[in-house]
């Protein structure tokens, strides 16, 4: 969930089929193998910059917000400009608000998923 003072929020419940046992994870970082198997049932989100972007504008934006090098920024600015998958779709829907917060026109949208890919190829 993306909060009101630009932050994501994970609020994730998963339920056993077999045993029944429960999990409730609320607020902070999802775990990983959780965000995985979302990843897997859901696809991945592409996030897409519209028109003529600042290049160093949009560099800014995950460098200020996320705690990331120049290197991974590069990188999240190439998979962006290529339209490549990313991650959940929060997390791209987050990566959208703070871009347009500078100007740049994106949006975010969930890749689909092949019957005979795994998600996020």
């Amino acid at each position: 969930m993306l909060g009101d003072d630009d932050s994501l929020r994970w609020d994730t419940e998963v339920m056993c089929p077999a045993c029944g046992e429960g999990m409730a994870v609320c607020g902070g970082e999802l775990p990983d193998a959780t965000r995985e198997r979302m990843l897997a049932e859901r696809g991945r989100a592409v996030v897409r910059v519209r028109g003529e972007v600042d290049r160093v504008a949009v560099m800014r934006v995950p460098r200020h917000r996320f705690p990331v090098g120049p290197a991974e920024v590069k990188g999240l600015l190439e998979q962006v400009r290529e339209g490549e998958p990313g991650g959940a779709l929060p997390e791209a829907e987050l990566l959208v608000r703070r871009l347009r917060a500078t100007g740049v026109d994106a949006v975010a949208a969930r890749q689909a998923i092949t019957p005979d890919a795994p998600a996020g190829e």
